[in-house]
């Protein structure tokens, strides 16, 4: 039939009446430092690697060789109509062309190469397509096409590189100063930009947008992946006869696309797994199996998930039992058992070193618990072997984690998993983010720095990631969405022209000189409710017109995020621009930045400087000169210590010799000392309070301590350990309900030698409950579990200890019947010891501080902290997300005080002193680096303190 109808068969001749074809063998190889990209394919796919072409060349043209019948060579472009059947003679056995670039639709409008193949793919009633029925073909004939839609996109934006370009506007005003008039001669080549999906700009700018949504919304709660199961009914019903789904990648595609769909609206939506607050999500294609979506899930306050209790209540880790579970016995069998790996099948895609990566088999549990990295430890508890064929058996150490009710409804792999630490967020968002499939091949590099290039060199591309992109699905998305706000220096914002223009006429257009930057600087000048937000929190009240280039107060409903584009340190002034920009309401211009206290500064990073924004011995300086003309020598060398342990100053010796004068001079005074004696006199004192924090003269820049140097009498360090008690018999009883772990952890601390040097103590009466026995009593029916209690374990609260909820009105209950008449006492410290509301929230922690805080008549003063992440030299945590983190042992960052307020400390900065966790402080003093304070409780009650 082909040589009677294919007029192509008839030109051209055959591949296989050509002698001596050369063979080849190409080796991929897997690259260690980057396994999740560069994984060996171990999947039955047809697939491409696009290796790339020459840099300098820069031609993404593909096409095919074919050779006439008189012998003659021919090149075949890809984007021919021709190439189609040239190259699949089998499926066009007609010789019918495919897409060019001048193919139309019926009312005469051009159609695009992935629209066309996206028609072509369809799949209609009563059509028995040549396509659909070529199996493995037809993963070639995908794989080649949309190949060809991707490079035709590359080709677009090398090809308009030449005529558009971009520059500093500063840049502009340079060359027309120089004598330049003409654009064709200025600026730089625009380089693959972030909206290419998939490019490395792209998938950086989607892991800050996720981070943003952290620094929003808190961080994932649950991280749920889910993978196509080519045994759905759904496909097997739609396979045409002696097909199977490996020869269907389109049915493979839209069934799983449609199931995502659902699962999307069951936990999004339906709120299945509790009430989500943001979410993000990733589809994959990775080599070694089928397409897999990665989906990282907030959720609101109310579901979130507190304890190893609420952990087990929404994933198992166990075989359920046949007799009590049958049908999810056998999905969790056949969908949720990992490998097989370790020695069974060394090499398992999972297997490095000899090890598996996921850590299975994991470790035997009677009890979920908090695991110490990214997920919790979950229950696995021992029970018998389930078979699965072929003298292989499997417990519970070898399965993945699941939801029971995604999984029966879904049948088909659904990993879902807590995300129980902080540590872990960088992690999933790296992970997600990571960027398309990859081989290491050998190519040849050469001097010219060339990003396209970069993007397309040994990409790997299958038959279901083309497919899915020809069909034009969702790759990624995340809620709520993120505005990129723009960041730059004066006049340095980037101003993109074309070759033909006149320097001039760039200038001359206004639109050129507004941004998103200077125009937060007219908005705020021109409406007042603007002037109360952050740069970053503009988008969530007001949205960016692009075409009048200006903010417009929002009137939608639709919920929208604002993050600042990241800035590195290597920038400089940029940098902290950026910083002013992220602490600073309502600047007018570049000017209200730079100015502070009537100060006009010439750089960003000095106006940060005074506003104390930036940690620099500048301000430590500060600090020690005004507790100098505040405090006693003895005080000062404590906060000389405080310094050396917290600050860590990088020009130690440099305050060593500034205000060694200033320490000793209790010393000149009370002993009469000679000078040589000072310094070993100073060196004593100050390696005591170090030693209070396990630290030594020797660990820091300072004069070293006489070795023939008598202790004055070092204070022994504070055992923080519970002292033995009396065991009750029910605890006695309790011992044999312990697991494995618990029973090693108790015997290990009960035969510990320490107990031939304790003393037990006996506590005859409860001091605390002295004057309230009914209080007493009420707290051990509780421990006892006898007091009646309401739904989810909630104890009802004796009416005279408890104030009636009847609204946020009676929070200010609250606060007037503990603070009476606060206007009046905001400098009474017998008052302010005798007073506090306690609260097991960090959140609630907060807002009663701002709102008893606002009652307190004097000055407010913001205290800002310093945050940085050790080792992160590549900036992968934000800013304001390390600003936004609030553990229990960490402060707001910003630390809103007022004269006469109460304050907490929580940190061990001088036990002896009892400035300890916990301490109960007055502030007395607000200084530019410095508090006074006054100690509320323990024995040095009423003494003062000072902290940098």
């Amino acid at each position: 039939m082909l040589h009677q109808f294919n007029p192509f068969v008839i030109r051209f001749k055959q591949l296989s009446i050509l002698p001596n074809i050369s063979e080849c063998s190409l080796i991929l190889k897997e690259r260690p430092s980057n396994h999740h990209q560069y994984n060996l394919p171990t999947a039955e796919h047809v697939a491409a690697i696009i290796i790339g072409c020459d840099a300098h060349s820069m031609d993404y043209r593909r096409d095919i060789n074919v050779i006439r019948c008189d012998g003659n060579l021919k090149k075949v472009q890809e984007t021919k109509g021709y190439y189609d059947p040239l190259q699949y003679p089998i499926l066009f056995p007609f010789g019918t062309h495919g897409w060019d670039i001048n193919t139309t639709n019926c009312n005469g409008r051009r159609v695009s190469c992935r629209a066309y193949y996206s028609y072509m793919l369809q799949i209609r009633p009563n059509d028995q397509s040549m396509l659909l029925n070529a199996s493995r073909l037809l993963q070639q004939y995908v794989v080649d096409n949309y190949v060809k839609i991707e490079s035709g996109r590359l080709r677009w934006v090398k090809e308009h590189q030449g005529d558009i370009r971009s520059e500093l506007y500063q840049g502009l005003h340079d060359a027309l100063h120089v004598g330049e008039t003409n654009a064709e001669n200025i600026g730089k080549r625009t380089i693959l930009p972030s909206s290419f999906i998939g490019g490395r700009r792209d998938m950086t700018q989607r892991y800050e947008d996720g981070m943003a949504i952290i620094l929003n919304g808190g961080k994932p709660d649950i991280f749920l992946t889910m993978t196509c199961n080519p045994s759905w009914s759904e496909i097997t019903s739609e396979l045409f006869p002696f097909q199977t789904p490996q020869d269907r990648p389109d049915l493979l595609t839209r069934i799983f696309r449609s199931k995502f769909e659902k699962l999307k609206d069951d936990v999004i939506n339906k709120g299945v797994l509790g009430k989500v607050k943001s979410y993000m999500y990733v589809t994959e294609f990775q080599k070694r199996g089928l397409t897999h979506v990665h989906m990282l899930l907030v959720l609101e306050s109310n579901d979130k998930l507190r304890d190893p209790k609420d952990y087990d209540s929404m994933v198992r880790a166990e075989i359920p039992k046949l007799e009590c579970e049958p049908q999810l016995h056998e999905a969790v069998v056949r969908h949720m058992i990992h490998g097989p790996c370790g020695i069974i099948n060394r090499k398992s895609p999972c297997m490095k070193d000899g090890h598996c990566k996921k850590r299975y088999p994991k470790q035997l549990l009677d009890e979920t618990r908090q695991g110490t990295d990214s997920y919790p430890e979950y229950r696995r508890r021992f029970d018998e072997s389930v078979s699965l064929g072929r003298d292989r058996s499997v417990d519970n150490r070898w399965v993945v984690p699941y939801n029971p009710w995604l999984l029966l409804k879904y049948d088909c792999h659904i990993n879902v998993e807590i995300c129980s630490s902080i540590k872990s967020i960088k992690y999933l968002y790296k992970y997600v983010y990571t960027g398309p499939d990859r081989v290491a091949m050998e190519v040849h590099k050469g001097s010219y720095m060339d990003e396209v290039q970069q993007y397309v060199d040994a990409r790997w591309i299958c038959a279901p990631e083309a497919l899915w992109k020809i069909f034009q699905f969702t790759l990624y998305r995340l809620y709520p969405s993120v505005e990129r706000l723009q960041i730059h220096l004066p006049n340095r914002h980037q101003v993109r022209f074309y070759d033909h223009q006149q320097i001039a006429d760039v200038l001359n257009n206004e639109r050129n000189s507004k941004t998103m930057l200077t125009q937060f600087f007219a908005l705020n000048l021109r409406d007042q409710q603007a002037r109360k937000y952050l740069y970053r929190e503009i988008p969530e009240h007001y949205c960016w017109n692009k075409r009048g280039m200006e903010w417009h107060r929002r009137r939608s409903t639709r919920k929208v995020i604002g993050r600042i584009y990241t800035v590195s340190l290597s920038e400089g002034d940029k940098f902290y621009l950026r910083l002013l920009l992220s602490h600073v309401t309502c600047p007018t211009s570049w000017e209200y930045l730079l100015t502070n206290n009537g100060m006009t500064f010439s750089t960003f990073k000095k106006s940060a400087e005074d506003r104390g924004f930036l940690e620099t011995d500048h301000s430590i300086r500060d600090c020690l000169v005004e507790a100098t003309s505040l405090r006693m020598p003895y005080a000062l060398r404590r906060l000389f210590v405080t310094i050396l342990i917290f600050f860590e100053p990088t020009d130690v010796r440099g305050l060593w010799n500034e205000f060694f004068t200033h320490m000793v001079e209790d010393y000149q005074t009370a002993n009469n000392v000679v000078e040589s004696d000072l310094t070993n006199m100073l060196l004593k004192d100050l390696n005591e309070l170090l030693n209070l924090h396990g630290k030594k003269i020797d660990d820091y820049d300072l004069p070293s301590l006489p070795p023939n140097t008598i202790d004055r009498g070092a204070v022994p360090s504070i055992i923080q350990e519970e002292l033995a008690i009396d065991i009750p018999n029910e605890d006695i009883e309790s011992i044999a309900k312990l697991n494995n772990d618990q029973m090693i952890a108790f015997n290990t601390i009960m035969n510990s030698h320490l107990w031939n040097h304790t003393k037990i103590l006996r506590l005859r009466q409860n001091m605390r409950s002295l004057h309230d026995q009914e209080f007493a009593e009420f707290l051990i029916r509780i421990g006892d579990g006898v007091e009646p209690t309401k739904p989810d374990d909630m104890v009802r609260l004796p009416l005279h200890i408890a104030i009636p909820w009847e609204g946020e009105h009676s929070i200010q209950v609250l606060i007037q019947h503990i603070f009476p008449n606060l206007e009046l006492h905001g400098w009474d410290a017998p008052y302010m010891v005798q007073r506090a509301i306690l609260t097991p929230t960090n959140d609630d922690v907060q807002k009663l501080n701002d709102m008893i805080s606002d009652q307190f008549p004097r000055e407010e003063h913001n205290l800002l902290s310093f945050d940085e992440v050790e080792g992160d030299n590549h900036n992968l945590y934000q800013q304001e997300f390390l600003n936004s983190i609030a553990q229990g042992s960490l402060p707001p960052h910003i630390l809103k005080i007022k004269k006469g307020a109460p304050l907490m400390l929580l940190r061990n900065l001088d036990p002896r002193y009892e400035l300890c966790n916990g301490t109960r402080l007055l502030c007395r003093g607000l200084f530019m680096n410095m508090l006074d304070v006054e100690i509320l409780t323990g024995s040095n009650a009423g003494k003062r303190a000072f902290f940098a």
